[in-house]
Order: C-alpha cells, then sequence, then structure tokens
C-alpha cells in the first residue's frame, strides 16, 4: 500500500504511513476490517471498502475520536 504514503490525517494533517489508520464514517455491520482484507490478500476489496466507508485518521485522533463516541 505505497500509496497509504500519500494520505494524511483528516483531523490534524499527520501524514506518516505508519500511524495512519482506516476510520469508517458510519457503524455498520456490513463495514469490514480493512487490516483483516489486506491480511488475506483482498486488496481490491479493501481499496474498496475505504473509498466507500472510510477517512484516515492518525492513531492518535483515532483513539480521541472513539473515546469521545464513548463518552
Amino acid at each position: 500500500m505505497d500509496w497509504k504514503g500519500t494520505l494524511s490525517c483528516a483531523e490534524c494533517g499527520f501524514s506518516h504511513p505508519a500511524a495512519l489508520d482506516f476510520h469508517h464514517i458510519k457503524k455498520d455491520p456490513a463495514n469490514r476490517t480493512v487490516n483483516e482484507l489486506v491480511q488475506d490478500g483482498r486488496y481490491g476489496a479493501a481499496n474498496e471498502e475505504i473509498e466507500k466507508r472510510c477517512i484516515p485518521l492518525c492513531s492518535n485522533c483515532h483513539r480521541i475520536l472513539h473515546w469521545k463516541e464513548r463518552k
């Protein structure tokens, strides 16, 4: 996923690919875990999931967002 290096966090702009996660915009049972799709070699399905349902967030912003959701 070399293209991950071209992305940045939708919240703060941080752009190191090692720290970027893909956050599902809406909670839905149909959501598929991107890292599991990649581990299974299903790169096309992973890309489709990202394009349709996700935004890139750095790991810190991702954790903070989920923390806020629980509050």
